[in-house]
């Protein structure tokens, strides 16, 4: 499988020191004029790539929460950089052991995390623990201060989500972002765009985020699909049966 690497490279050299704990939200705040919330068009890849994956192979996936102002290298300015450059030397560790490449993610600055990403990843349970020390050397990460887990967290189950029931309740709280305010219609009836897709957008206000608020690996974006011959899910009524598959 071919990959679509993320390849923004800044210069951090003599760069101020950052203060994690003071400083992000004033600087996040100077964003005010870029977007609060996912799109439609967001929804429609992020379900497309999800279900592709779920089509070609049968995925192992594990959700990372990865809080940016765990980092040393981070900065709010450069965040899309730096998850950017993780995320290559991520793909190169997933080669070099032998696992597909294949994620999503989304980024969301939130009350008790403050900036964050979720990453939706396919990733067999054997290598949890080897990704996650090998994401908190990468990413400078201090997982020894970090008892609780919070700076990079793991989840799926003992066994990984294997299932398409189980890995969409987290792509569906992956989504929770999308704007209340856009209305589509939906079986006939013009409704809030998280109402149609059967996602709970949990009544919070959203911050604005400059740059990619979510994004696929090359390997189940839109050129991959497209070369496989994916048709792809367009509809409200379509992208909300994907994100609620039945047991059958």
């Amino acid at each position: 499988m071919g990959y679509l690497a993320l390849s923004v490279i800044i210069n951090t050299a003599n760069r101020p020191a950052f203060d994690h704990q003071s400083n992000w939200e004033m600087l996040f705040r100077a964003s005010g004029d870029h977007p609060k919330h996912l799109t439609l068009d967001d929804a429609r890849e992020m379900i497309n790539a999800f279900t592709f994956l779920s089509h070609q192979v049968r995925p192992c996936l594990a959700h990372v929460t990865i809080r940016w102002d765990k980092s040393a290298l981070f900065h709010p300015r450069d965040w899309l950089a730096v998850q950017g450059r993780l995320l290559d030397k991520a793909t190169r560790w997933l080669r070099r052991n032998g696992i597909i490449v294949a994620y999503l993610w989304v980024r969301e600055i939130g009350k008790r995390f403050g900036p964050h990403t979720h990453l939706l990843i396919h990733l067999p349970p054997n290598h949890w623990q080897g990704f996650k020390t090998f994401l908190g050397e990468a990413g400078q990460f201090d997982l020894v201060a970090d008892p609780s887990g919070d700076a990079l967290h793991l989840a799926g189950g003992r066994f990984g989500m294997r299932s398409p029931m189980m890995a969409s309740g987290v792509l569906r709280y992956m989504l929770k972002g999308l704007d209340p305010d856009t209305h589509v219609r939906s079986d006939g009836r013009v409704i809030s765009l998280p109402a149609a897709l059967g996602v709970d957008d949990r009544g919070e206000k959203r911050q604005p985020i400059a740059g990619k608020r979510c994004g696929v690996s090359g390997t189940i974006g839109a050129t991959r699909r497209a070369s496989m011959g994916w048709v792809e899910l367009h509809t409200p009524e379509e992208l909300h049966a994907a994100l609620h598959p039945s047991a059958g």
